[in-house]
């Protein structure tokens, strides 16, 4: 029977099953550290979408999916789209940094040699629709994830500024991006031995996604996970 770790408290010291100490993913470090492919989990509608190879295969009914962290990109992800977005229509985005530091020289007009002195990165380059002052370039963090249920096919999943930032519910073992790292951190539990609970947040008005630990994936899974890592 594998341990549970919602049942032993983030706060409490451990690491682990052993059988899990063979291997470790680069995930841990660069999700904290962060403070593609064709398959991917959309968000459209607070509903997880399974695009596969650039088709929508499914949705799924329930507020919530499964996932095991097979990796994460470094650092945070940075992505701006000059025109209102319109559902209808697929865009490239205007400009965007893979690592959040400076524009991708592909991007179609770059708007600062740097992000961090960009005016789209100001507070107040967007006002939202209740009147809002944003910034209009957008911060995401990429993760490469699989289904426990299907360990042969490896999805991306896009987590944006209010996943990553936003508050957690901590009362509910449920916690954003960052703080969801930053246990795991403090624990010395790496993120691809974790089977995690994403779910939407009901009290959000924009898609925020919610991490829970749920279990350590289990002995027989351990070796298939190390493959694709």
């Amino acid at each position: 029977m594998t341990q549970q770790l919602a049942t032993l408290d983030f706060n409490a010291p451990g690491s682990g099953p052993a059988y899990l100490q063979a291997y470790r993913s680069s995930s841990g470090k660069n999700l904290v550290m962060g403070g593609g492919g064709r398959n991917r989990i959309g968000l459209k509608g607070n509903r997880f979408r399974l695009v596969v190879n650039g088709q929508e295969e499914g949705i799924i009914d329930e507020n919530y999916l499964d996932l095991i962290m097979v990796g994460a990109a470094p650092g945070v992800s940075r992505i701006y789209y000059a025109d209102a977005y319109d559902p209808g229509v697929k865009q490239p985005p205007t400009c965007y940094s893979k690592k959040g530091d400076v524009p991708e020289a592909d991007s179609h007009v770059v708007q600062s040699e740097s992000c961090a002195t960009c005016p789209q990165n100001e507070k107040g380059s967007r006002v939202t629709d209740t009147g809002g002052k944003v910034k209009a370039c957008g911060y995401f963090k990429r993760l490469a994830v699989v289904m426990p249920s299907d360990l042969t096919r490896v999805f991306q999943l896009d987590c944006k500024s209010m996943s990553i930032f936003g508050d957690s519910k901590s009362a509910q073992n449920k916690f954003s991006l960052k703080d969801f790292s930053k246990k795991l951190e403090t624990r010395g539990v790496d993120p691809g031995h974790v089977i995690m609970r994403v779910s939407f947040d009901t009290d959000s008005s924009v898609p925020k996604l919610l991490f829970q630990p749920l279990d350590y994936i289990s002995q027989e899974q351990a070796p298939l996970i190390a493959e694709i890592i």
